[in-house]
């Protein structure tokens, strides 16, 4: 109850950086992710929910380390004006709180749902752009290409896409980044929520930027087919949703590839579990 407490404390103390993280991720698409970040990290805690009867509370050095580093990133980054240090110490503050009181066997124990709180630091906008573009570029691209192959016209300029009689500014119709950060979550979210090997997760959360593309593509494709075949309103529906479509296609995909890796004995799990023998 007391490590609750003091989490609670500290997040009061720099309640204007959770602020301020809440409302860019009202207000910018790019940083619609930190919504998505609490939910993994609930995930991944209730996971490992059983290690905390092997962890007895006890002071942690490291926590306290972490706490001292958040403090003085969010005075710093407050008065510099740096955003995106002022929202780091926001973050690392109360987690490491939490991590001090808690002892190093449970930091230990749930690195991996500490280590997801920093999703929450909303990218700056300059970092923002520059990830975005390739991502969107490569999209388009791949969005052009499959459209060729049903037959019909299609031709990316710069930032624009024709397909047929329609064009649109990629900005418009292509999420870009927000949708490579939601399925890096989602996929960081599964391969630490299951025993997997080391090397497997890395190439998980390597190709991730990759089955975002293919994602964004697929739905930037059902778009451009709404927006020719059917209507404007029914396209402008798709272009919200579809995205997030694709994202729980793509988490479906990947949790039926390690099934089926599992069930052809292919070794990806640190140990075997007894249902999958």
């Amino acid at each position: 109850m007391s490590a609750i407490t003091i989490v609670i404390a500290a997040m009061a103390v720099t309640w204007r950086g959770w602020a301020q993280i809440i409302e860019l991720g009202v207000t910018r698409p790019v940083a619609g992710h930190v919504f998505l970040v609490p939910v993994v990290a609930v995930w991944l805690a209730w996971v490992r929910r059983k290690r905390m009867l092997l962890c007895r509370p006890s002071g942690s050095f490291p926590g306290i380390v972490i706490a001292a580093v958040g403090a003085a990133a969010y005075v710093y980054g407050d008065k510099r004006v740096y955003p995106w240090l002022f929202h780091l110490g926001a973050v690392l503050l109360p987690a490491g709180c939490l991590a001090a009181i808690m002892g190093r066997q449970v930091l230990k124990s749930y690195l991996p749902a500490f280590v997801v709180l920093l999703g929450l630091i909303p990218p700056p906008i300059a970092w923002a752009e520059q990830l975005a573009q390739p991502l969107q570029v490569a999209t388009g691209s791949l969005t052009c290409w499959m459209y060729s192959l049903l037959g019909s016209t299609a031709s990316l300029n710069g930032q624009h896409i024709r397909i047929g009689d329609a064009s649109m500014r990629l900005n418009d119709v292509c999420s870009g980044l927000p949708m490579a950060m939601s399925l890096f979550l989602v996929s960081y979210g599964f391969v630490f929520g299951v025993p997997l090997r080391m090397s497997v997760r890395l190439v998980v959360l390597l190709l991730s930027p990759i089955s975002a593309i293919v994602c964004s593509a697929l739905a930037l494709l059902g778009t451009f087919w709404l927006y020719g075949g059917m209507s404007q309103e029914m396209a402008g529906v798709w272009l919200q949703v579809g995205e997030w479509i694709m994202l729980l296609v793509a988490f479906l995909l990947l949790v039926g590839a390690i099934r089926g890796l599992t069930w052809a004995s292919v070794p990806i799990r640190r140990y075997t579990l007894s249902y999958d023998q």
